[in-house]
């Protein structure tokens, strides 16, 4: 009879396998080699290195968010007057240009007011004057006529 392995694990070793999981994996020889190099150079094992570069990657994460949010902030308020300003003058330039082709269409529309009133006053002068005309004529011939059968 042989002995198995007991696989009854007392509490301290679950509250420890808990807190400190067990991750296993395969990797290529040339990322295996990276690690152990990087490990060697920074003075600790391989599970040291690996630990101590993913604290630093979320440290990296962090401040460059922290950086991003900074300088964000700082630009913000170096140009938030400048963009205020900026602003005033679009609207002020944009008013000024409307108002002068507001003023320009105006005009436009007086001189073309202007002119077909004229045209049409003239057609009219000449139109009143011919009516005035075949009046006064038709009047004339109506009086000669008379005055003249009274003389017969």
């Amino acid at each position: 009879m042989t002995r198995g392995r007991s696989t009854k694990l007392y509490p301290a070793q679950i509250r420890y396998q808990q807190r400190n999981p067990m991750i296993s994996f395969r990797i290529c020889k040339a990322e295996y080699d990276k690690l152990q190099e990087g490990a060697k150079k920074s003075g600790v094992s391989l599970a040291g290195f690996v630990r101590k570069t993913l604290r630093e990657s979320s440290n990296v994460k962090d401040a460059h968010e922290k950086g991003y949010q900074e300088g964000f902030e700082t630009a913000k308020k170096k140009f938030e007057g400048s963009i205020k300003e900026a602003r005033e003058r679009g609207y002020d330039d944009g008013f000024q240009t409307a108002n002068r082709n507001l003023q320009m269409k105006i005009k436009q529309a007086r001189e073309k007011g202007y002119e077909e009133g004229a045209k049409i006053s003239k057609k009219r002068r000449s139109e009143i004057i011919a009516t005035a005309l075949k009046e006064g004529y038709d009047e004339g011939y109506k009086q000669a006529k008379s005055e003249f059968e009274s003389m017969w």
